[in-house]
């Protein structure tokens, strides 16, 4: 199917991703894949759940690196489990494609995801202050970028990992490398 014919069923499994979010169905991994689709983008997001659901107060929102090395969601699996076991939160970690050519279209697309996400959760009852961004690497400057240009998500914490802080690559910089 492309991504431009919209389907009623479509429509409904969109309308119901945040809520199959916040109430999975039971499974062994404590992991699910969701498909948001939002105009003609479609982005995936893989979410992970605490052990005990019925403790879930939090909510981390992960924005990969994307390089040589780390390029999508999967890559960062053990992380993000490792997250939701140290803080009992659920995790969603939004998937990408880095668009060379077209960072706006890029920005865009995890704008909008982030932006059907958060309301979505904040409508099923999740306070806003309980919900955290995490960036790592590409990921930071991203969330950093939304969250500043930013004018419907309220956002209230960043949480970043290894961001650009300054385009000096010279001995002139004021961060030792």
């Amino acid at each position: 199917m492309k991504t431009n014919e919209f389907d009623s069923e479509i429509k409904y499994k969109l309308y119901r991703s945040v809520k199959e979010i916040l109430h999975p169905t039971i499974s062994k991994k404590n992991i699910s894949d969701y498909k948001i689709i939002i105009d003609e983008s479609i982005l995936p997001v893989r979410v992970f759940y605490p052990i005990k659901m019925s403790d879930m107060k939090k909510v981390l929102i992960f924005i990969h690196g994307n390089g040589e090395v780390t390029e999508c969601t999967g890559k960062y699996t053990d992380i993000c489990k490792l997250f939701v076991k140290k803080t009992g939160s659920m995790l969603i970690a939004i998937e990408y494609e880095e668009l060379k050519q077209n960072y706006k279209k890029m920005y865009e697309e995890i704008y909008n995801t982030l932006d059907f996400i958060y309301k979505g959760l904040i409508r099923n009852g999740i306070n806003e202050k309980d919900i955290s961004l995490i960036g790592d690497s590409t990921g930071c400057n991203i969330i950093t970028g939304i969250n500043y240009l930013n004018k419907n998500i309220p956002i209230k914490k960043e949480i970043l990992f290894y961001p650009t802080l300054s385009l000096e690559y010279n001995d002139k910089s004021s961060y030792e490398s």
